[in-house]
């Protein structure tokens, strides 16, 4: 049960109990009152971010780099809902880059110098 400030029609706030349900992209929350009213909230994943200057710098060409191998040399701590990879910075050396997402730049970047961007 979660409690959530919300406005009637009125525009008054009130607190509201709700049971919320976690499906995909949406939470679906049932008001605890009335079983006919739905509220739905959205939530946005927290991605654990890496440029790929950040690649450039720690890593041999060559390299097959992966979440795990992010985590095992301390460029992220944990993966959170995912790995993001973001074009700043300079790449000269060739990668194989396996994350949940990559920016555009980013896949341009990798591309560029033969390396290759796999979304897993």
């Amino acid at each position: 049960m979660v409690k959530l400030q919300a406005e009637d029609k009125k525009g008054k706030k009130q607190e509201v109990a709700v049971e919320c349900v976690r499906a995909l992209k949406e939470v679906k929350c049932h008001l605890q009152e009335d079983s006919q009213k739905e509220v739905l909230l959205t939530y946005s994943k927290e991605y654990a971010i890496v440029n790929v200057g950040t690649l450039e710098e720690r890593f041999e060409d060559g390299t097959v780099i992966t979440p795990e191998v992010l985590i095992e040399s301390g460029i992220i701590k944990d993966v959170k809902d995912g790995v993001k990879i973001l074009g700043d910075g300079d790449l000269s050396k060739k990668f194989t880059v396996k994350a949940h997402k990559f920016s555009q730049s980013a896949i341009e970047k990798i591309q560029a110098v033969g390396g290759k961007a796999e979304v897993i």
